[in-house]
């Protein structure tokens, strides 16, 4: 046992799903590690759920250069749980807090382990009205829809906005800030299911993307004036169709997601409405926008409109499994967990 700072014991070692080299999913093994202490602005958070993230499977697997981290190392940017240990500098956290937590850059040590450790900044509480398994699927998904509504696309209210593809955890986020910023919110999903779950989240209207006129129907409702603000998730089949949609002139198309493939679309429509179409990445922000998404996720929290998709959830031996089933999804799914 390792005494810790404010007299409370933490173990001296802890579970952590661990890879010493990319590639597949067989890469990860549980193993035993030392429990992680903070610098003086960090928090150590005794995990209750991890989430996992796609983005986990490509820095795992493809050993990409902008994904590189160090290695051995531990996935997971998101996680809930409750504060163990503090910092010396560390003002707003204490022992026992419940919180959750985003990694605001790629690093080595992750979530899908006991303990993890974070930078104060990193941290939020977590009101009693969520359980740990909504708060660890708040992180990254919340974090994407501010970035692509509030900073990439200076979303406002009053505006038209159209999720496309809004039955996913990023998705649902987008439609939640909106509907709270006074937008008019038109969402596009491909089941029943998806399309319920966009609605029940408050979007004025829902059509479905895997119908061949469905760009014609959200034409039809939303007018000639077009959309001040368009999220995409998948640019590389839709790109075409949002430029179609957004209005004139320096309205927005942020591009959330994308295959990893060449498209060709029509310049002239592009410059005709004067459009502006841009790219979001939340690891590429400055501290100043994390303190401003900060102000907005901390606010959708506490008034309880920030409410995350939950999906399954296993427990850290089955991280291979996990990894497995990230490949394989398509469509909306659940933030998938792991549990210590």
């Amino acid at each position: 046992m390792i005494m810790g700072h404010n007299g409370e014991q933490l173990p001296s070692t802890m579970k952590a799903v661990r890879y010493h080299v990319n590639g597949p999913p067989e890469v990860l093994r549980v193993e035993d590690v030392p429990v992680p202490q903070p610098g003086p602005n960090e928090v150590v958070i005794k995990v209750a759920y991890a989430g996992v993230n796609v983005v986990d499977s490509h820095i795992r697997g493809t050993g990409m250069p902008q994904l590189k981290v160090p290695l051995p190392a531990t996935p997971g940017k998101d996680a809930s749980g409750t504060v163990a240990e503090v910092g010396s500098e560390v003002k707003h956290f204490k022992i026992g807090d419940r919180v959750f937590v985003i990694m605001h850059e790629l690093r080595s040590s992750g979530a899908y382990a006991e303990y993890f450790k974070a930078f104060e900044p990193e941290v939020h509480y977590l009101p009693d009205h969520y359980t740990f398994q909504e708060g660890a699927s708040i992180g990254t998904a919340c974090y994407t829809a501010l970035k692509a509504m509030y900073i990439a696309g200076e979303a406002k209210p009053g505006q038209s906005i159209l999720i496309h593809g809004a039955s996913g955890q990023v998705g649902l986020a987008c439609v939640q800030f909106a509907v709270a910023e006074g937008m008019n919110v038109f969402g596009t999903a491909s089941t029943k299911e998806g399309t319920e779950r966009v609605l029940q989240s408050g979007a004025h209207f829902c059509f479905d993307h895997s119908k061949e006129n469905y760009v014609q129907q959200v034409r039809d409702n939303i007018g000639p004036k077009g959309f001040d603000l368009i999220i995409e998730m998948v640019a590389s089949t839709n790109l075409q169709s949002d430029l179609e949609l957004i209005g004139r002139p320096r309205k927005r198309i942020v591009l959330v997601g994308s295959k990893p493939t060449s498209i060709a679309i029509n310049c002239l429509t592009l410059m005709m409405k004067a459009a502006i179409i841009t790219g979001v990445r939340v690891s590429e922000t400055t501290p100043e926008e994390w303190r401003t998404m900060k102000k907005l996720l901390e606010k959708g929290v506490n008034e309880g409109y920030v409410r995350p998709f939950v999906g399954p959830e296993y427990p850290l031996d089955h991280a291979v499994k996990v990894h497995h089933e990230l490949l394989l999804m398509t469509g909306s799914h659940g933030k998938t967990l792991v549990r210590p």
